[in-house]
């Protein structure tokens, strides 16, 4: 199987437990990796054989930046259950990074990572 990924895309969103983080919101951080058989469009080199990237990146930008959600956990399945439901996508893994933990220590962020399949 093989694999198109879209690494690094930074998203602000209005996320979190706490209703600071609700309200003035702040930098999500989404990789996602789609598994798919991309030997069709190896051949033709036609964008209609593959997945358009751009698609999976509009999908996700709209739902970070027009939802709102308590938990990374949720925000990561609704992506992954837009994508699956609208591209054809075999498999996604998606990771999404909060640089900005409201947390009394010294962290870089916390992160989740699920997978998906059809």
């Amino acid at each position: 199987m093989d694999f198109i990924g879209l690494k690094g895309m930074i998203f602000h969103g209005h996320h979190g437990v706490l209703k600071e983080e609700q309200i003035l919101g702040q930098k999500f951080i989404v990789d996602i990796e789609l598994k798919q058989n991309l030997e069709l469009p190896g051949k033709t080199d036609h964008l209609n054989d593959t997945i358009n990237y751009v698609d999976v990146y509009n999908i996700t930008k709209n739902i970070v930046e027009n939802s709102s959600f308590n938990l990374l956990e949720k925000m990561a399945g609704m992506i992954a259950e837009t994508i699956l439901e609208k591209l054809p996508v075999t498999e996604i893994k998606i990771k999404i990074e909060k640089p900005n933990v409201p947390i009394q220590g010294i962290l870089n962020s916390a992160w989740v990572e699920i997978s998906r399949s059809r």
